[in-house]
């Protein structure tokens, strides 16, 4: 596999503009791609461009050429940063363009005897004694998978020394493998596609257990010990020290616990249903990751809003149902546009226009957050204090009306209202096992 690549290649947007030309990659192919400084140069012939380079649009454009030595790249979410023109000796003019990259493909992604993920920022415990030197330490976690009726076996292997330089990483705040994650078959070849399915459903399960999004950056295709296959991508990657862990990944058995448990039934929800699961999840990620009030108590509202929306049955989110609700709307509209329009400003009459009527006749017909989230507690039977749920509601409100103001228990109203939501998450994938309550503080170590 070339450490540098160069060769000739063409750049797309859209259907209609294309560029071609004898490429280069600026930078270290190496385990972390950063977007800013791993540029795609591209020098075009000045015979071939048919607009002036101002004109070029921004993003996103595509990449596909061949390396010197034959090999397929291509390039995706590609941004034009820079553009200009040099002249030769003999007076020839060259284009030259250069592009960030938020995901680079290197060679052919099919065919492999294992595939392997490198996972930035993810301090975690392991479960199987390795000797490294001298010593024994736990540097490693195995388990097999069963996945559209296929066995695969996977890997977590600490790289980068991580439990010993938890601290040194952590300080450093610079993004680092910590982690590779192998992927293999338990019988015949696997392709990039079929890994990288597993892969997801599994970092999203550690997702819900770290505290942050879980992602990896770089992957590898090994067939007969060589890398024939890459991948690199700029995406965000785990916090290295999440505010708020779910679980104690630090201890063993605990995150392999939830993978080995949890993914034969999260595995058979539909990709709508893993969407909003996952939205719940950041979205209380979200909302703890900076706690300056009272943007917690709103975000966390709107999280509760949207899910119960898609968790419970509509009479119980709304007083009137959508079917009957569409046959109110041209009657709503009808009021609107006789009772109402006239006695706006103009500058307020957008708010009022078709497209917005059928959202505002659902909220005039929904159910208030206190009725949905006490409808949410006890469709999970979990036990709560209504007082709790008043008290989040008017914090909420008061927050979203500009009349907000601080007191010292407004935390532990908005941490309690947030342990009840991750306690639900844990219900919906039917997790058994350890969990940390921040309900209390300091946070309790308890079992579902």
């Amino acid at each position: 596999m070339e450490h540098t690549l160069k060769g000739n290649g063409s750049v797309k947007f859209d259907k209609g503009l294309e560029l071609t030309g004898d490429f280069f990659i600026e930078g270290i192919l190496g385990e972390i791609w950063n977007k800013r400084q791993n540029l795609l140069s591209l020098n075009v012939k000045d015979n071939s461009v048919n607009q002036h380079l101002n004109d070029f649009p921004f993003f996103p454009w595509v990449f596909e050429g061949t390396s010197r030595k034959g090999i397929v790249i291509k390039a995706n979410g590609m941004a034009l940063t820079k553009h200009g023109y040099s002249t030769n000796e003999q007076g020839q003019l060259t284009n030259k363009f250069s592009f960030s990259i938020l995901e680079i493909i290197v060679g052919d992604a099919s065919g492999f005897d294992y595939v392997e993920f490198l996972i930035p920022n993810f301090l975690i415990g392991f479960d199987i004694l390795v000797k490294q030197g001298d010593k024994q330490i736990r540097n490693m976690t195995s388990f097999t998978l069963e996945y559209n009726e296929i066995a695969y076996s996977l890997e977590l292997i600490g790289v980068n020394n991580p439990i010993a330089k938890k601290n040194e990483i952590i300080s450093n705040n610079k993004d680092l493998v910590t982690v590779q994650l192998k992927v293999k078959r338990a019988n015949g070849r696997i392709d990039y596609e079929e890994a990288k399915e597993v892969v997801e459903l599994v970092l999203e399960l550690c997702t819900v257990a770290y505290g942050g999004r879980v992602s990896w950056g770089t992957c590898f295709g090994i067939l007969d010990e060589n890398k024939s296959f890459q991948i690199f991508r700029d995406v965000p990657f785990a916090p290295l020290k999440p505010s708020r862990q779910l679980m104690p990944v630090n201890l063993y058995h605990v995150l392999s616990g939830l993978i080995i448990n949890c993914f034969p039934l999260y595995s058979k929800l539909d990709n709508e249903q893993r969407l909003n699961f996952m939205k719940l999840i950041e979205g209380i990620h979200l909302s703890t990751l900076q706690l300056v009030f009272p943007a917690p108590f709103v975000n966390l509202g709107s999280i509760i809003e949207e899910f119960t929306n898609l968790e419970l049955e509509e009479k119980i989110t709304h007083f009137v149902g959508k079917t009957d609700r569409r046959a109110l709307l041209p009657k709503f509209k009808a009021f609107i546009e006789e009772d109402v329009m006239g006695l706006l400003d103009e500058s307020d009459k957008i708010y009022f226009e078709e497209g917005e009527l059928k959202q505002k006749l659902s909220g005039l017909l929904g159910r208030t957050l206190r009725s949905r989230i006490i409808s949410l507690m006890d469709s999970f039977e979990l036990e709560y204090e209504e007082d709790l749920v008043g008290q989040f509601v008017k914090k909420r409100n008061a927050a979203a009306h500009g009349t907000y103001k601080y007191t010292t228990g407004d935390y532990q109203i908005f941490s309690t209202m947030a342990a009840l939501l991750e306690r639900i998450a844990l219900m919906k994938i039917q997790y058994k096992g350890q969990f940390l309550d921040w309900s209390t503080s300091p946070p309790e170590h308890k079992n579902m």
